[in-house]
């Protein structure tokens, strides 16, 4: 006679289950939000690291060890950077140091709209007024905030801070990385775990790499063409643009909507006439639309397409926790989620809802 499975016992097991599956996440959002000094450098290292170790392997092959590679690899990233963040200096130090006459500049051609605001608040201030009913108002608190200089100044240090630890995990990931990874599948127990585990880990590098390598190409062809439009059509420092278009590129919806903020905000201050003040608009909407909904979906869709839903939800989820490098941060760590769970048949669902893979 077959054995009846309690029902109230079953039920008692999945609560006990979900218990414990909701303690560990806890857990986990715990670790990564107080962790993120620690966590958010490793993280930058680890994807900076799949990007360029190419050019290690490269420089292995040819019989330079893998130390030495990785230093030189870290070189050549920390001088282009640097080179970079040199001719980028300037104009944008420039047009920090004018924000008071930029805000002002804005407050006078934007009148319209904000009399037209002050009218609608006003309106609702003498409904407020009007509704209440014993006129006692709460005493205000005045909360000092601390200094633009004072702003400025932790951030810097703290960027600073954060750049040169990200800067020595990703030398080691780069000279050692490769050697641990192997002594970690030695110590498996059974060879069948070795095989998976290799296997699962060389899929992860190369598609990750591949995805990072393709997007990064993209971005660089993205911010150059619209350097050069913004150029042509006589929008002032147009490099600076350009390389913030590039870098805004790895945010998937919210970075090309900051930047055609920037690019309207730019085009308003600079131009009087609206036909030229729109021209810089529609020809960054333009570029944007062709590289979203044409370019990129058919370089990178060809391989793997995301869900739109899923990738809104991490750069919400991972913005939240990191700010703006962990909205950039959010698609490479959907992609690699994703790629885990195509490897494993029992996470079939899970994979589905995060996306498809083409062959």
């Amino acid at each position: 006679m077959d054995k009846l499975e309690d029902p109230a016992a079953s039920t008692s097991m999945s609560a006990v289950q979900i218990g414990v599956v909701g303690l560990w996440v806890l857990a986990l959002l715990f670790t990564l939000y107080f962790a993120s000094s620690i966590l958010l450098p490793f993280f930058v290292a680890l994807f900076l690291a799949i990007i360029v170790y190419p050019v290690v392997r490269w420089l292995r092959l040819i019989g330079i060890p893998e130390g030495i590679g990785a230093a030189i690899t870290l070189f050549l990233v920390f001088a282009l950077i640097g080179a970079g963040l040199y001719g980028l200096a300037e104009p944008a130090a420039d047009w920090i140091n004018r924000s008071p006459q930029i805000i002002e500049e804005l407050r006078t051609k934007t009148w319209s709209l904000r009399r037209a605001v002050e009218d609608a608040q006003e309106a609702a201030k003498d409904v407020e007024e009007m509704t209440d009913l014993d006129g006692a108002q709460p005493d205000a608190v005045v909360r000092r905030e601390p200094s633009l200089a004072g702003q400025i100044f932790a951030l810097t240090w703290s960027t600073a801070a954060s750049t040169i630890v990200t800067l020595f995990i990703m030398y080691f990931l780069l000279a050692l990385g490769r050697r641990t990874v192997e002594r970690m599948f030695e110590a498996l127990s059974s060879k069948s775990r070795q095989v998976y585990a290799r296997d699962l880990c060389r899929r992860l590098q190369a598609q990750l790499a591949a995805y990072l390598q393709t997007l990064t190409l993209i971005n660089i062809a993205l911010g150059t063409i619209t350097g050069i439009v913004m150029a042509v059509l006589g929008l002032p420092n147009p490099v600076l643009w350009g390389a913030l278009s590039g870098f805004l590129g790895y945010i998937p919806y919210l970075g090309p909507f900051l930047m055609f903020l920037v690019i309207s905000t730019v085009s308003l201050l600079t131009f009087d006439d609206w036909a030229r003040i729109l021209l810089p608009m529609i020809a960054f909407a333009l570029i944007e639309t062709i590289e979203g909904h044409f370019t990129t979906p058919w370089i990178i869709g060809r391989r793997l397409t995301l869900n739109p839903i899923a990738v809104f939800v991490f750069i919400l989820f991972w913005g939240s926790l990191w700010g703006v490098m962990g909205a950039i941060l959010a698609v490479p760590i959907l992609v690699s989620l994703k790629i885990i769970c195509d490897g494993r048949p029992a996470l079939a669902p899970v994979s589905a809802l995060l996306g498809t893979e083409h062959g």
